[in-house]
């Protein structure tokens, strides 16, 4: 099974080319999920999620749909073409590729491509993400509170965050050597973070006493 990569497309230009485009989604199929026939050819899925909710705002359209491996640079290409008029950018992530980043198409010419680190793209596009790391302004209390709630959760079940490793890295720096024995028991993620709670958890209470 491929891998699938989340792509959110923003589409900017004349209203009446947009609506033209938008007339061209939604004539595909007459049920809510319709196929991006642009990259059909090319072997992607090219599902549009919640297309009647395709709408024009401030002279831009925003789609959200979904592809196979990576996002389609040649589709994205034919349709800078088609309407030279607009300008196209999309924002993509495929987590199982580690792929992540921004292209911008113009009048048939990529003018904009931008490669992400994973930590990158969560902290410029993930809400969840950055609701979890919002630690910096937190009194060290509560802080550990949220950490001690959300690592048990992690532990629980590690599949309802789509970035556990992460989560895991942000709060043990962020942990004090004093509470290290708090995660004694919690079963990593990670085998760095592991490797990196064991060495700090040793120096402080197995080489000092």
């Amino acid at each position: 099974m491929a891998n699938i990569c989340s792509c959110n497309m923003e589409i900017i230009g004349p209203p009446k080319t947009l609506q033209d485009i938008i007339s061209l989604i939604k004539k595909q199929d007459s049920k809510l999920d319709k196929l991006f026939t642009w990259f059909r050819g090319e072997a992607y899925y090219g599902l549009i999620q919640n297309p009647e909710e395709l709408y024009i705002a401030n002279e831009r359209i925003f789609i959200d749909f979904t592809c196979k491996w990576a996002p389609p640079e040649k589709g994205l290409m034919r349709l800078s073409k088609a309407y030279p008029d607009c300008t196209f950018k999309i924002i993509y992530e495929e987590s199982g590729m580690v792929l992540y980043g921004t292209l911008v198409y113009k009048k048939g010419k990529k003018i904009e491509d931008v490669r992400l680190s994973e930590k990158e793209y969560l902290m410029e596009y993930d809400e969840e993400f950055n609701d979890m790391i919002n630690i910096e302004s937190m009194d060290y209390n509560s802080f550990k509170k949220k950490m001690y709630d959300d690592i048990n959760s992690l532990e629980d079940d590690p599949s309802t965050c789509r970035f556990p490793h992460i989560i895991e890295e942000y709060y043990l720096k962020k942990l004090k050597d004093e509470d290290l024995p708090l995660l004694i028991n919690y079963t990593w993620i990670d085998d760095a973070n592991k490797d990196t709670f064991n060495e700090r958890l040793k120096g402080k209470y197995i080489l000092s006493s």
